[in-house]
């Protein structure tokens, strides 16, 4: 649906719903493969490169903020990590991510 991908409000709505959507009950973090999924089902609301940012990580768990922040970080940077400002405001986790993601993606 065209509005839901121009709506960027009603985006970031969907987007975020999808992770709590997606969650085992009692259980607060996703698995890193169904993160992956998750990442390719919703791939018209995802922001680029999602999947990348996810298989990245050296860990088998994705939180709810990382998914919440990897949005933010896409926003901020324009989808363009070369305009990334390591600020000191990121989690280490996304300054290895944008150096993962200079490196493989070419």
């Amino acid at each position: 649906n065209k509005d839901l991908v121009n709506n960027s409000k009603l985006n970031r709505e969907v987007y975020d719903f999808a992770f709590v959507f997606s969650l085992q009950p009692g259980i607060k973090v996703l698995d890193k493969e169904l993160a992956v999924n998750l990442a390719y089902t919703f791939e018209v609301l995802v922001p680029p490169d999602m999947d990348l940012f996810i298989e990245s990580l050296d860990r088998k768990i994705i939180k709810k903020d990382e998914w919440q922040m990897f949005y933010t970080l896409v926003e901020q940077t324009k989808g363009d990590f070369a305009n990334y400002v390591d600020d000191g405001c990121w989690p280490t986790l996304f300054d290895d991510f944008v150096e993962f993601y200079g490196k493989h993606k070419k």
